[in-house]
């Protein structure tokens, strides 16, 4: 079966490496040509409510990215200063969730940017000077586990991957930093990174995106996002920080039974007054006369 459609145009998106198909059809006549073959369409129930999808991805957006986002974007101005608002209006937050456990962290965010579906993973130790060990693939031994592990890709290619070991045991283990340059800068076009002044600029957005806000500050200088300060990576995530602790019992002050002051109890005075007592006898006193006799 051929389809053809009719006065169609190529377009070569500058944030894209695929081309982009356009029609100049006008919007009756598209629904006239589906409906063409006596197919009936879906019925308008049967389909989900416009803008509820929307409505969820800008909530996430504006809560979790915007406010890094303004604040690492005042640091730019001009040319630089529009391309990257325009990125930023090409973002769409899908999913992004925190999942705690005994010992670590991991963040996943899904985000469409540019008409790329990209996913972002970090696994973070809760400590990060500790070490960590897991049993080996093979059932046999303990290895190393490490203390921030990072991958990002984009339509399932991945283009960052990162594995830190920053614990005591650092030192018998190495740590490993791939940023796929070539690959980014044909995902989001060469011209793109030349007027941002180069690949860190554009890891730093991605940062304001995707990083762990909640994670241990001591991760920020090893993320593979250009340089972001921690101070930008921070701004967000203190109700995740605080759920942490809660979970962990860090900082959780303990309840302490409240004490009632109860005043003893008295028996109903008596109507007759009470006896009084004998008085003891004094113990009499000997003179003097009768102690210088005795002697």
């Amino acid at each position: 079966l051929l389809l053809r459609f009719p006065a169609c145009e190529q377009f070569m998106d500058s944030l894209s490496a695929d081309p982009v198909w356009y029609s100049s059809l006008e919007p009756a006549e598209l629904d006239d040509s589906g409906n063409e073959g006596g197919e009936q369409g879906v019925e308008s129930d049967d389909l989900p409510e416009e803008g509820d999808d929307d409505e969820d991805g800008e909530d996430l957006k504006e809560r979790l990215v915007q406010p890094r986002f303004e604040a690492w974007l005042a640091g730019f101005e001009g040319a630089k200063r529009e391309l990257l608002l325009e990125l930023y209006s090409r973002l769409e937050v899908l999913e992004h969730g925190v999942v705690f456990d005994s010992s670590a962290q991991s963040l996943r965010v899904e985000f469409l940017i540019a008409g790329m579906r990209g996913i972002y993973l970090q696994r973070s130790l809760v400590e990060a000077e500790s070490d960590a060990w897991d049993m080996s693939p093979d059932g046999r031994r303990l290895e190393l586990v490490p203390n921030l592990s990072v991958s990002l890709e984009l339509d399932e290619e991945t283009l960052i991957d990162c594995q830190q070991f920053t614990g005591q045991g650092a030192s018998g283990a190495s740590s490993t930093r791939t940023v796929d340059e070539d690959r980014i800068s044909d995902r989001f076009g060469s011209d793109t990174l030349v007027q941002l002044g180069g690949l860190d600029v554009l890891l730093q957005f991605l940062g304001t995106v995707c990083g762990d806000a909640s994670a241990p500050p001591e991760y920020t200088p090893v993320l593979p996002f250009g340089g972001l300060s921690e101070a930008v990576l921070q701004l967000v995530g203190a109700d995740r920080a605080e759920q942490r602790k809660a979970e962990q019992g860090v900082g959780v002050q303990p309840q302490k039974k409240k004490v009632v002051y109860k005043p003893p109890t008295r028996a109903p005075a008596s109507s007759a007054p009470k006896p009084r007592p004998p008085d003891k006898p004094k113990p009499k006193s000997r003179s003097s006369s009768q102690s210088r006799s005795k002697t």
